[in-house]
């Protein structure tokens, strides 16, 4: 989401995290948030989570019909 997105820009990883959670639970099928997930979970510090967040966008974008870039 654009507001995760200012929010980390910001330097504010833990909301852009819940910001990019939230937009998931809305969203499940959201690459675009969970890319954001990862992203503010590195910042974050949190680098399993990141990880894992990041092994799932790679789950998801490889079975997309239509290839997305992973951010």
């Amino acid at each position: 989401t654009a507001t995760g997105a200012a929010l980390l820009a910001n330097g504010r990883a833990a909301e852009a995290t819940r910001r990019y959670r939230e937009d998931l639970e809305r969203f499940p099928d959201n690459v675009w948030s969970l890319a954001g997930v990862a992203r503010s979970l590195a910042a974050e510090g949190r680098e399993r989570e990141a990880a894992a967040a990041r092994a799932e966008l790679q789950r998801r974008t490889a079975a997309a019909a239509v290839p997305i870039a992973a951010a």
